[in-house]
């Protein structure tokens, strides 16, 4: 239910369903009022203000147990002060003899440790790709990171070996689609040229969801939708480092293309002016029919429905071009 809601709200791209050929203006919209389902935890109480201190009475304000359920008290034990070492305004834990001592390790091991975690995390963000690379624009409003198309980039990760992705930093917005989806185009390049003079024996794949899927088909094919800025394509030496790119619910769709995946009959609400040409070879776009945003239709079912349906089969394509050699 969760994901449902994130995406419905994600996904309120009719605000721009009625773009017209020409006249192009975005018409005003207004967002349906929703609520996400309370999914009760356990009360905490007050957060642990960390490692302090002092004497204890056992449970404090720290952790809040059902009515007419106690614990012995921990602040007191035979043959000690009772005092102990308090977890912020929690559970305070006896440090008397009667306490059971937790073992020491030797601080040079500790240390040997620690610096060991950091320098393998330091190489892992370093390191190169001996898989495949794959940069990922989530869908509108949905929270920063990968978003649910992600899912793909984390089959693709478990399918072939040396692989690893990243996110666009773009606002993912619907109140500035426009200016949103050309910060997107930005960000995506940057992350490609900045892969590409790091890594340049590494293979790149893209991945994008809705706004995000406009955003990888402005990155390789250039901008040409009607109301949006013109651009060009990235320079050939960056395509040449692409292998792979997952399109699913494309807003500027359009009908009769190589890339083309599903039932689709119509073009999307911001069909794209000039085709992909030579660059559909690594390209698979999915769009169903009726989809509100790819279809032009009045389907959002549809717009949702690409993660069950084709994350298999999406991996499965990036993972025959890495190694397919493209």
């Amino acid at each position: 239910m969760h994901r449902f809601v994130v995406l419905v709200l994600g996904f309120g791209l009719t605000n721009i369903c009625s773009a017209a050929p020409q006249g192009f203006s975005l018409p005003s919209f207004s967002m349906p009022s929703f609520s996400i389902p309370s999914q009760a935890l356990p009360s905490l109480g007050s957060s642990p203000g960390g490692l302090g201190s002092g004497s204890g009475s056992g449970l404090s304000s720290g952790l809040a147990l059902p009515t007419g359920l106690s614990l012995p008290s921990l602040g007191s034990s035979p043959g000690g002060s009772g005092s102990g070492l308090g977890l912020g305004s929690g559970l305070t834990l006896p440090t008397s003899k009667a306490s059971m001592a937790s073992p020491t390790l030797p601080t040079g091991f500790v240390k040997k440790r620690a610096l060991a975690g950091l320098v393998k995390k330091r190489q892992a963000a370093s390191a190169c790709a001996t898989g495949i690379h794959m940069i990922v624009a989530r869908g509108s409003t949905e929270a920063a990171g990968q978003g649910l198309i992600g899912q793909v980039a984390t089959a693709v990760q478990s399918a072939v070996p040396g692989s690893d992705s990243e996110a666009v930093d773009y606002p993912a917005s619907l109140t500035d689609y426009l200016g949103s989806e050309a910060s997107g185009v930005a960000d995506m390049t940057k992350l490609i040229q900045a892969y590409a003079a790091k890594c340049p024996d590494s293979k790149i794949g893209l991945l994008g969801y809705s706004q995000g899927a406009q955003i990888v088909g402005d990155v390789l094919c250039g901008t040409s939708e009607l109301g949006l800025t013109a651009s060009a394509p990235i320079e050939a030496s960056l395509l040449s480092k692409v292998v792979a790119a997952i399109q699913y619910g494309d807003p500027s769709h359009v009908v009769g293309q190589p890339q083309n995946v599903g039932t689709s009959t119509h073009n999307g609400i911001l069909p794209r002016g000039t085709a992909c040409g030579a660059t559909s070879s690594i390209m698979k776009s999915f769009c169903t029919s009726g989809d509100t945003f790819c279809d032009s239709g009045s389907d959002i079912a549809a717009h949702l429905s690409y993660f069950a349906a084709n994350d298999a089969d999406a991996a499965s394509f990036i993972e025959s071009q890495v190694k397919g050699g493209v």
